[in-house]
């Protein structure tokens, strides 16, 4: 009988991301910790993407004399 299959977000709630920036982090600042092979940061590298969100750079574009228009509503209460 096949197994169901998981929902995204119960795989992403599978993956320990901060122990594996835990990880990465011991093996680059501690120098007791063993060095990671090529793969094991490839596949936290992956396991990572899956589960936090890509910081890209957005580029804004547009005229740079254009006007803004705020509006405020303001009161005043006596207390």
């Amino acid at each position: 009988m096949p197994r169901p299959a998981l929902s995204t977000q119960k795989l992403r709630d599978m993956i320990k991301s901060q122990e594996l920036i835990e990880k990465a982090q011991k093996s680059v600042l501690d120098p007791n910790e063993p060095e990671l092979s090529n793969a094991a940061v490839g596949v936290i590298k992956l396991l990572l993407n899956k589960t936090l969100p890509d910081l890209k750079g957005i580029e804004v574009s547009g005229n740079i004399d254009s006007e803004i228009t705020r509006k405020h509503r303001v009161s005043f209460r006596r207390g």
